[in-house]
């Protein structure tokens, strides 16, 4: 860690335990969602009854700028919120230039999106982490939860597909996290 992210981290601790109502240091993790495209219907997510805005996918160029701006960002970029990431056609290219920039980054994602090609390509890519949502133990619960897109077949197969292209290519990213409710 550089003497200027240690200043950076020193002084956003003191802005914490002043209290201060608006922090003097550089935020070290964004959130950024690059497309709010989602195929899914989850009953606890927003997006599906609340949204109102149009739906589209950030532009690349539009991205690369924000992580050349975002120099203070060591912790983690997340990269998703209301869309899932995987729909957007340029997601692995998004992630590869953040492992250029030395910027992390971590998703989460529904598990039926994630096929095999893709798989690869993210953990190709440079991805740090990912989390993959599989909610239920079998496909009716799972389609309580996420809708009729849902796939409880597909998703653990694609699950096992990542292990695998992980494992293939040396094991040791993305470190792979996955959430269940039930």
């Amino acid at each position: 860690m550089e003497i200027k992210d240690k200043i950076n981290r020193a002084v956003g601790l003191y802005s914490y335990f002043s209290r201060d109502v608006v922090s003097k240091a550089h935020p070290t993790i964004f959130q950024i969602e690059p497309t709010n495209h989602c195929p899914m219907t989850c009953f606890m997510c927003p997006r599906t009854t609340l949204m109102k805005r149009e739906k589209g996918f950030m532009d690349i160029e539009l991205f690369r700028k924000i992580i050349d701006q975002a120099e203070y960002t060591k912790d983690y970029i997340h990269m998703h919120h209301f869309g899932e990431s995987l729909t957007h056609p340029q997601f692995p290219e998004m992630i590869s230039y953040c492992h250029k920039k030395g910027v992390k980054t971590r998703v989460s994602v529904n598990p039926p999106m994630l096929s095999k090609t893709l798989s690869e390509r993210l953990v190709s890519s440079g991805l740090d982490a990912i989390h993959l949502s599989l909610d239920g133990m079998d496909d009716a619960t799972y389609k309580s939860i996420r809708g009729p897109a849902a796939n409880y077949a597909l998703a653990v197969e694609n699950i096992h597909n990542l292990l695998k292209v992980k494992e293939e290519h040396g094991g040791k990213t993305p470190h792979i996290t996955i959430g269940c409710r039930v």
